[in-house]
């Protein structure tokens, strides 16, 4: 989590990222767990880019 900068406010295509780096490239076709950490909050969807 040290790794991610925080997310604010209310968002609909907000991108998250990674400061050492962004690239999954290398996670594809593999089992992948996601932890998602949220106070006061909702998570409604979510999905992979290539942005």
């Amino acid at each position: 989590m040290q790794d991610c900068p925080e997310i604010y406010g209310d968002q609909t295509d907000g991108a998250v990222t990674w400061k050492a780096s962004g690239d999954v490239s290398n996670l594809a076709g593999k089992l992948v767990r996601l932890r998602f950490v949220l106070r006061d909050a909702d998570l409604f969807a979510f999905r992979f880019s290539d942005r």
